[in-house]
């Protein structure tokens, strides 16, 4: 879904084309013109046309404005060759119109050189004037942003750094494009509220601790003591090819009533990077109508507790309307995905060698539909290890777990049973592997509607995965699908 119909025209065009065409040439009538009266007219009018002829380009950019690492030429910003320099990047953005681009060119901007690039945006010089399109930053060419953090990384230090872009109270109609940035505390951020069509696109984030941040409304903590209407709280947002290395905290992090967001095609690698409760994908309270799609998230972790945490996506009890398609979480401490929400819906997505690669906690019913959760990891604390883990409501189409240590284990807890229904799936187990199929608490149910299991040495057939379905698959092809099923029961590999 893309929530932008961006207008690409430059408004320097309405104003040639009124002094072009609306400029009487001659002041007078044809018939009797003085020679004195016509020299002082004529003059404008020549000097007129040869300005607009001779500056049409400064017209055509008049719009926009340019940085440089050093600052080029005459520095100032009215072009590649006249580009600011760092230090100016504020005069920059506020000189840019609201549906102009700011050009940050390329080369590195750090702080060790004295030419880091930091932006606060305010509602005042933001793109919200012109509805229909947005306001740019855009990076072009090999655009590299260096702050402070130390590296590698160290708990002692885990909050160090500067900061890259703050969008501050209302900034709303901007797009953010084409940069790398390293060792900041945080990289985007918009923590104020009431911010709408936000864009940001292939930003590439290394040694950081959070990278985007976005908040609804600072005081919407709960449904219940949110005192705003939702039109208030920060909407419309993409998030497109943002990845994220050696972050030690949150890559993408919803919060506080955010709603309308798309998140596409982005990554997050903690690099097991522990001590400060790592998160890929986190949506906090009372966020919703949220979606990620091929979407990746692996190595969080935090192992300072008696139970080890650390999820690669993450949604809370009051979230709504989140949905992933085409995901994959990998190698975190605790649960893939580890999801609380009402209305959720994961699909078309894998979840491999995660401590509880799935967990479902709400009491309204989450929908899993095509799903692979194998090869559960126990990476270290008390918690045990499962291919689904639900104390709520849950209910899977086309699934297949293979050699979890507990297949699916259903809770009963603090006296609310939960419920599984497992539709045309696979439970599977071979020799490698000693494990319970089923672990259903009291007065918790499991349900196998067209569900086969296979141990091997029991009778039961065979699925015949691949020789590639092995705990190092990476689901980007088919080696996981049944040969025997097909698609008739199981997962199976969807481009």
């Amino acid at each position: 879904m893309n929530f932008f119909s961006p207008n690409q025209e430059k408004p320097y065009l309405g104003l040639r084309n009124a002094l072009l065409f609306q400029l009487p040439l001659f002041p007078y009538d044809c018939g009797e013109i003085k020679e004195s009266q016509m020299k002082p007219h004529f003059t404008i009018v020549l000097v007129l046309v040869i300005l607009l002829s001779g500056t049409i380009e400064s017209f055509a950019w008049a719009n926009d404005c340019w940085l440089s690492p050093q600052g080029n030429g005459l520095k100032n910003g009215t072009s590649a060759e006249n580009a600011y320099a760092p230090q100016q990047a504020q005069k920059c953005f506020k000189q840019t119109g609201p549906d102009g681009t700011m050009h940050v060119l390329a080369g590195l901007y750090s702080s060790q050189k004295g030419n880091f690039l930091k932006l606060d945006i305010h509602h005042e010089s933001d793109g919200s004037s012109k509805p229909e399109s947005y306001k740019t930053i855009l990076g072009e060419g090999d655009v590299k942003i260096e702050g402070t953090r130390p590296i590698p990384y160290q708990i002692q230090t885990k909050d160090a750094g500067n900061s890259w872009i703050r969008i501050l109270k209302g900034a709303s109609n901007l797009s953010i494009q084409n940069f790398q940035v390293s060792r900041v505390e945080e990289g985007i951020t918009a923590k104020e509220g009431g911010n709408s069509k936000l864009e940001f696109k292939n930003i590439r984030f290394e040694d950081t601790r959070q990278n985007v941040v976005i908040v609804g409304h600072p005081q919407c903590v709960r449904l219940s003591s949110c005192p705003i209407k939702p039109e208030e709280a920060s909407h419309d947002i993409q998030i497109e090819n943002v990845s994220g290395l050696r972050y030690s905290k949150r890559h993408i992090r919803l919060a506080n009533g955010v709603w309308k967001v798309q998140v596409l095609n982005s990554h997050a690698d903690a690099a097991f990077l522990d001590g400060d409760f790592a998160v890929g994908f986190d949506v906090e309270n009372p966020s919703h109508d949220i979606g990620f799609k091929y979407c990746t998230s692996r190595g969080n972790i935090y192992s300072l507790s008696e139970y080890w945490n650390g999820d690669g996506f993450k949604a809370e009890n009051e979230t709504q309307n989140i949905r992933w398609d085409h995901c994959a979480a990998f190698d975190n401490a605790d649960g893939g995905f580890d999801i609380k929400s009402d209305n959720a819906i994961i699909e078309n997505s894998i979840a491999l060698r995660n401590a509880r690669n799935i967990r479902s906690w709400s009491s309204k019913k989450i929908i899993l539909r095509n799903i692979n959760a194998s090869y559960s990891k126990h990476w270290g604390g008390i918690a045990t290890e499962a291919g689904i883990w639900s104390q709520g409501e849950l209910d899977c189409y086309f699934c297949t777990l293979h050699n979890n240590k507990i297949q699916l284990h259903a809770e009963n807890n603090n006296g609310i049973p939960s419920h599984i229904n497992l539709y045309d799936s696979i439970l599977s187990m071979d020799k490698t592997i000693d494990g319970e199929m089923l672990r259903q608490e009291k007065n918790a149910e499991i349900q196998l509607i067209r569900t086969v299991t296979w141990n091997d040495g029991l009778p039961a057939e065979n699925p015949k995965y691949g020789a590639g379905a092995t705990a190092n698959w990476n689901g980007d092809d088919q080696e996981f699908d049944s040969q025997l099923y097909t698609q008739k029961k199981g997962y199976h590999y969807v481009p």
